[in-house]
């Protein structure tokens, strides 16, 4: 028998499993009083505050949230019904817009061009009367007018469609309409000269003045002429002037969205009230506390030095296995809960009369010689049952069963392994060291003892 010096330790996860399945009432006593704490302690946090009729810091807390969730929600609300509004006036506006109704491949234009006769330069007097009269169509104008002529109010989109444009270097004026139509175009350029004209009767009585007409066309562009804000004559894409009014419409949707969901978040997160969560505390203190006893469980089976499996002991030590017993760890052996997990690791539980019929089966006097040591680190509360289910069996073979138990602290077993013909040793499981087995190993050797087999109980 010697000592495999590469062996290494092989972690066997069924051995761990029933390794914690046996310490179940462990398991099942840590949690509950680790349930018990902390279901104690959460029950305690509100009813000492309750009983000196306060109210717990949590429930206090939750006053001030109930106040601040509630300006939030209101200030949420508020903002999402102000771009509602927008959103309905845009889409309102969009759907009525005269600059929707165009067709941007042919716009019907009619410009009436005017040159401006003063009486003085038209460096001075002339530019200041250009000026003057090319701000007749922005100031305030009835309404209903507007609707009449323009189907809206809205002067975003009539400035468009209907305005007066100067030339300071030529000191001449255009009055612009345009439309979907002809005389669309006609009806809003001729709306606009009226303000023109009520004008430069107003200004004539401070200026000498005449408008002269150069030009009077009428006819289809592709893009809108309109004016800067210096007056002058500008053209603009229709195209991308509808583009925008969509983008603007649909970028106000998305604010929306925007504001909705944070509506629905505010609503979905309403404050919960507290209260003591017993049945939350228990079940999270069981599991701590079984979780913590198992992790501890498995540091020790990995950790105790113990031999484990029949495997074990071959591999480690090179060592014939004769018998590999039975073994439970259960604390009330065959009650209840331990007798289903026996059931659950071996099955139908070998006969022990059987076993050791097998192992007397298995042992020879021709090879094994008539003087047999029987012992092993373990004591004689731990052999001497199989010792003497074994004495009577080899006794027919014609082999005497010598019994020594505790090898490490008995000289007489030590002497009589180097004289004994053989010797058979018997160890137990999760009970016989690892360092005790190493240290019997060395002696066995140095007595040049013969090993026939170990017994595993």
């Amino acid at each position: 028998m010697q000592v495999n010096k590469n062996y290494e330790v092989e972690l066997n996860l069924k051995d761990l499993l029933f390794h914690i399945l046996y310490k179940w009432w462990i398991v099942l006593l840590v949690g509950i009083l680790v349930a018990g704490i902390l279901a104690n302690k959460e029950y305690w946090s509100y009813e000492k505050y309750h009983r000196a009729g306060e109210l717990a810091p949590a429930e206090i807390q939750y006053e001030a949230d109930v106040v601040s969730y509630r300006k939030s929600l209101e200030r949420a609300e508020e903002v999402l019904a102000e771009y509602e509004a927008i959103s309905k006036s845009e889409s309102e506006n969009s759907k009525v817009s005269i600059l929707m109704g165009i067709d941007p491949t042919s716009i019907w234009t009619a410009v009436r061009k005017y040159y401006v006769d003063t009486e003085v330069s038209v460096g001075d007097v002339g530019k200041k009367t250009l000026a003057v009269l090319s701000e007749s169509f922005s100031k305030d104008i009835e309404d209903e007018k507007l609707i009449e002529v323009f189907g809206t109010s809205v002067r975003r989109d009539i400035i468009y469609v209907a305005s007066i444009c100067i030339d300071k270097e030529m000191n001449t004026i255009s009055v612009i309409g345009s439309g979907a139509t002809k005389e669309q175009a006609i009806e809003r350029r001729d709306f606009v000269e009226s303000y023109l004209k009520k004008e430069s009767e107003t200004l004539s009585k401070e200026t000498d003045h005449k408008l002269i007409l150069l030009s009077d066309n009428v006819g289809t562009n592709r893009v809108l002429i309109t004016r800067d804000l210096n007056g002058e004559k500008v053209e603009s894409s229709l195209l991308a002037i509808q583009k925008s009014l969509n983008e603007d419409y649909q970028n106000f949707q998305n604010q929306i969205n925007v504001y909705t969901k944070n509506r629905n978040d505010l609503l979905n997160n309403s404050p919960q009230k507290p209260e003591a969560k017993i049945k939350e505390k228990v079940l999270f203190g069981f599991v701590l506390g079984a979780g913590a006893i198992i992790i501890l469980l498995t540091v020790y089976y990995l950790l105790n030095g113990k031999l484990k499996t029949g495997d074990e002991l071959r591999k480690r030590y090179n060592a014939l296995l004769l018998s590999d017993f039975s073994h439970s760890r259960a604390l009330w052996k065959g009650k209840g809960v331990d007798w289903i997990i026996e059931k659950l690791e071996y099955g139908n539980r070998t006969d022990p009369e059987n076993e050791l019929d097998n192992i007397a089966s298995l042992m020879d006097v021709s090879r094994d010689g008539k003087s047999v040591l029987f012992t092993g680190t373990l004591g004689e509360k731990e052999t001497k049952r199989i010792y003497e289910g074994l004495k009577s069996r080899l006794q027919e073979k014609g082999i005497e069963l010598i019994f020594q138990p505790e090898y490490l602290h008995n000289s007489k077993a030590v002497a009589l392994s180097g004289q004994s013909d053989s010797v058979l040793l018997a160890e137990e499981k999760y009970k016989s060291r690892i360092r005790d087995l190493n240290q019997m190993t060395e002696m066995l050797n140095i007595e040049n003892a013969k090993v026939i087999g170990t017994i595993l109980l």
